[in-house]
């Protein structure tokens, strides 16, 4: 169903705070949730000027400073104060297991104290709530919006979550997904940086800011506050509109004694994701690639030869097999080149344990999945090289998602090329390699 948005919600609000200027944010009683090892803490409050807080401690020392939580939705109502005292739940614990398909380990273990919180509000939209986990790892929250009184949908401009520091740390800034790192002060960062973000303390602590399941939620990003120092706040790909109930992505923040325990504890993230929602996985499989470049069957049978030869598992087809990628013509339904016999290809290419990867780029892909999806099942290849897919605000990160699911139903793998970053969503459909 096409929706009408107001343009209000297409304002590119600062993003640093502006509606949080000149505001207090100390505090006098705080509710505090520890991780099972006692590492961690998270913690809840007030401020005088009815601002919900939260805060995060590492071995006693501060990660996160009191900040500030909430949206602005809308018409322009700042879901960000009038609130009065949060209300904790009795934290419970979670101890378990699982298996990954494919990863760095054979085992997980997702072991967290789990709570909710509530700061209630009188005055509409209402009560803000959030999920809560507190890992020995780190500590992540996320919103979660039961109702808005008799609305079906939430409209949000922009979220105004806070990540504030004690000090102005070094932050190790990249622009995008594929941009060089630049270690600089945080206030020397120059526009919003890519997560997940690390930070290093004066004091040798090492700091990640990220965000986890982002599926259908514009992708967040984090952007220096203009008005409160050493802050990060996140900054939102678009504006959101989505049915409710709502659950966002999560917000993560762990800490560690070095970057190395850091990828160490990588695991969070995927923690932080549904289970593999994939039956039979059998037919998922990693494996290193040869890019096949010539676009022809002698080219493609030297692949496979050479992909048994050096222990590759997959060659990969790239751009112009169909047609040139750029022109809206060419027709991903169809081989154009005359040199390229690709069932022979894939033929040979089974026989010898090897598998064919195709690439195609996103103007095909939004216009023809449905019908390219059974097609490539009948043709026998293992997956897909999404090409310059779009993503990062709300409609284009949702369709990604779901044509990966869609992929899933025909046994196709997924690498999704260029400048999307994963948020652990490969647990919940692992046929998302890369």
């Amino acid at each position: 169903m096409k929706r009408s948005i107001s343009p209000l919600l297409f304002l590119r609000v600062p993003i640093a705070s502006l509606a949080l200027a000149g505001t207090s944010f100390a505090a006098a009683d705080w509710s505090e949730v520890s991780s099972p090892n006692g590492e961690f803490q998270i913690g809840f409050s007030l401020s005088e000027q009815g601002n919900p807080l939260y805060r995060v401690k590492h071995a006693g020392k501060d990660v996160i400073t009191p900040s500030g939580l909430g949206f602005l939705l809308e018409g322009g109502i700042a879901w960000i104060r009038g609130f009065r005292s949060p209300e904790v739940a009795k934290p419970t614990i979670h101890d378990g297991t699982w298996k990954p398909v494919w990863g760095e380990r054979s085992t997980v273990r997702n072991r967290y104290l789990g709570t909710s919180v509530r700061f209630p509000r009188q005055m509409a939209p209402g009560d803000m709530k959030l999920e809560v986990r507190v890992y020995d790892e780190g500590v992540a929250f996320r919103y979660v919006v039961e109702g808005l009184g008799d609305a079906r949908e939430i409209h949000i401009t922009s979220e105004q979550t806070e990540f504030r520091f004690a000090k102005d740390h070094e932050l190790w800034a990249v622009y995008s997904a594929q941009g060089k790192y630049s270690k600089v002060k945080l206030s020397a960062t120059s526009r919003s940086v890519e997560r997940p973000c690390v930070l290093e303390t004066d004091q040798g602590m090492f700091i990640a800011i990220a965000e986890a399941a982002t599926v259908d939620f514009p992708r967040m990003r984090l952007q220096r506050s203009q008005v409160r120092p050493h802050t990060l706040v996140s900054s939102l790909h678009g504006p959101v509109v989505a049915a409710l109930p709502l659950k966002t992505p999560w917000r993560v923040v762990m800490a560690a004694d070095s970057a190395g325990q850091l990828l160490e504890n990588n695991d969070l993230l995927l923690n932080l994701n549904e289970p593999n929602k994939i039956a039979d996985t059998s037919w998922i499989r990693p494996g290193k690639v040869i890019r096949e470049v010539s676009l022809s069957t002698e080219g493609g049978l030297a692949c496979v030869d050479f992909a048994v030869k050096n222990g590759l598992q997959f060659i990969e087809f790239d751009a112009g097999w169909y047609g040139n990628q750029q022109d809206e013509k060419s027709d991903a339904r169809t081989v154009s080149r005359s040199n390229l016999d690709l069932p022979r290809v894939i033929k040979y290419a089974k026989e010898n344990g090897i598998g064919v990867i195709l690439y195609v780029n996103r103007r095909c892909l939004e216009r023809d999945l449905d019908d390219l999806l059974p097609l490539y099942e009948t043709w026998g290849i293992a997956g897909l090289k999404f090409g310059f897919v779009r993503h990062g605000d709300q409609k284009w990160t949702s369709w990604m998602h779901q044509a990966i699911v869609k992929c899933a139903k025909y046994k196709l793998m997924v690498d999704v090329h260029d400048e999307y970053r994963m948020t652990g969503w490969q647990r919940t459909y692992p046929n998302f390699m890369t």
